[in-house]
């Protein structure tokens, strides 16, 4: 089925009332089948599909909205069929970055990352020309499922590659996970004070200091350059007269960029004189809060993954690239890429297909091209001169080339920010030289970098190996005491009792309380209690004080009890 990926954030607890959540959905400019429009014949499908799934929709003409939008919608109509009354409005904003965000409210808040799932499900599968029909059964099973609260009570794996990784390594080593509930989008791996939470690959265990500094690319090269590691030079501006001044005192040619932009948003290459300066200053304001003059080195570009102080994988970025065959002209052959890509026979691995934008004119016209022009037989065309995957580039692994002295260099910018993992983007003439005698730049130090582009399980397994050392230690250690007279009224000699240790976490009758504070009422199921005394960072053992009645109406939920009583 198309992949519709999006980030998901469920928000509830106290602020919101009742058992709803308000459901975020963010789809970034790389969602891939989250930007495709939705065409007739599609919005045909969608209704037999949500029809036989007995999720009402209206007679609407949703045909000329994007999947990502459709998906809100299927989430709005799932939410009304769960609930039985309408919710509020659908709610939709796009940042700065290009990102799309819809809010969905009214959904039940244990079964929201279901909802989500089985929403983009319903959305790929009316995508499709001749939808399966054993997968058109499966998807209506699931929405019955919903119907009846019977869903099975397990933790929805993320949809980003890069977090999935991670996901995977904790299963294989026995590391705890669950999606965060009260951070919502956050990933929280192993419990209580022996967890480690994550926004994508960003560990949040970590001191903040590397966090924050890699925010901004001026703090980091400020710093990293303080230390004497090498980084390009730069210059502030704030107009584009500044910009094009910059660019004289730099020397021509520049690159021009925001100062705390993402995905290389805003960033121009090869920037060969004020005019073009000017223009780049322009369209790298509208991405960030600044915006940065450096000098354009035409080198080959490379990333290096380090994790726990060592480099992992080194590869090398190149951007997307056309062969020619004296018949088409570029226009088409970018066409007949894409089309091999998603078919998984292109000349290269690219992360997406390529659009047609400016500044793949822009880069055609370097070298004398247009999208009309007809390569001869073999000739190789490059498409950009950003070689970032999420603009269709690919990367090739070269870390066995790496001289040994560019590799401790990783593991000191590693050291001096902090972090478990970090992707530090760098250029030089020759990787298998060492980086102090020819030309070599440090361009930025990415904190929460993307992992899916090669072996991320390699990655992976060094982050999780760095927070959990022993994963047999990385969850709460679990009493159950099952006492037919236990009642509400007795829960506050037992919150006493429990005070007296510290990082005790009670679960019984009166509900859920963690540091003698309540925090979940009654009834509340041993699950539930799990996993939000799993979220606080203090806890370091759980008691469950049931009655046999609590077990019978809410199922006792634990895979693991480490002594009942």
């Amino acid at each position: 089925m198309v992949d519709i990926a999006c980030r998901l954030r469920i928000v509830d607890g106290p602020s919101l009332l009742g058992e709803e959540a308000a459901v975020v959905l963010r789809f970034p400019r790389e969602a891939g089948g989250a930007a495709r429009t939705i065409a007739p014949d599609v919005v045909v499908r969608w209704r037999e599909i949500c029809a036989r799934s007995a999720i009402p929709v209206p007679a609407k003409a949703y045909q000329g909205i994007a999947a990502a939008a459709m998906v809100a919608v299927t989430l709005r109509h799932i939410a009304r069929a769960l609930s039985g009354r309408a919710p509020e409005p659908l709610r939709e904003r796009r940042s700065r970055d290009g990102t799309e965000e819809f809010v969905v409210t009214g959904v039940p808040a244990r079964l929201a990352p279901h909802a989500v799932d089985l929403a983009q499900r319903i959305v790929a599968l009316a995508m499709q020309p001749s939808p399966p029909a054993s997968t058109a059964d499966q998807v209506a099973a699931a929405a019955a499922a919903l119907r009846t609260d019977r869903f099975e009570d397990a933790p929805v794996r993320p949809s980003d590659p890069s977090m999935a990784a991670l996901v995977a390594e904790c299963e294989r080593v026995g590391v705890p996970w669950r999606p965060s509930r009260i951070h919502p989008g956050g990933l929280l791996c192993g419990e209580g004070r022996f967890q480690a939470r994550f926004e994508g690959t960003g560990s949040l265990s970590r001191p903040a200091f590397g966090m924050v500094v890699t925010r901004d690319k001026i703090l980091t090269k400020r710093y990293l350059a303080g230390l004497g590691l090498p980084v390009a030079t730069h210059r502030v501006v704030t107009s584009p007269e500044e910009a094009a001044a910059a660019g004289e005192r730099l020397g021509f040619p520049v690159v021009v960029k925001p100062t705390d932009g993402t995905f290389s948003r805003g960033v121009v290459l090869d920037v060969r004189d004020g005019e073009e300066a000017r223009a780049a200053y322009a369209h790298a304001a509208l991405h960030g809060s600044g915006v940065l003059v450096e000098p354009y080195l035409d080198i080959p570009d490379f990333r290096a993954m380090v994790a726990a102080g060592e480099a992992i994988i080194v590869h090398r970025r190149r951007p997307p690239y056309v062969v020619g065959d004296g018949i088409a002209p570029v226009r088409a052959l970018i066409a007949a890429h894409n089309r091999d890509l998603a078919a998984g026979r292109a000349l290269f691995a690219a992360g997406i297909p390529v659009a047609i934008d400016e500044d793949v004119e822009r880069t055609l016209g370097r070298t004398g091209r247009a999208l009309d022009t007809v390569p001869a037989a073999g000739e190789r065309v490059e498409l950009r001169l950003l070689p970032i995957r999420g603009l269709g580039g690919y990367a090739e692994e070269v870390t066995a080339q790496v001289h040994p002295d560019t590799m401790r260099l990783f593991g000191r910018v590693a050291a001096v920010l902090g972090l478990a993992l970090v992707a530090i983007d760098f250029r030089t003439t020759d990787i298998a030289r060492p980086w102090h005698v020819q030309r070599f730049a440090i361009l930025e130090a990415n904190v929460r970098p993307g992992i899916a582009d090669i072996d991320a399980g390699r990655v992976a397994r060094a982050v999780i190996a760095a927070e959990f050392p022993d994963p047999a230690a990385s969850r709460l250690p679990r009493v159950v005491a099952i006492d037919a007279r236990a009642r509400s009224d007795a829960d506050p000699l037992l919150r006493a009792q429990a005070a007296l240790a510290p990082g005790v976490a009670f679960a019984g009758a009166g509900g859920l309380h963690l540091g003698g504070v309540r925090v979940l009422a009654p009834p509340v199921s041993p699950r539930h209690a799990l996993d939000r005394a799993a979220e606080d960072p203090t806890v370091s053992r759980i008691l469950f004080w049931l009655r046999p009645a609590d077990v019978e109406s809410h199922g006792l939920g634990l895979s693991t009890i480490d002594r009942a009583l």
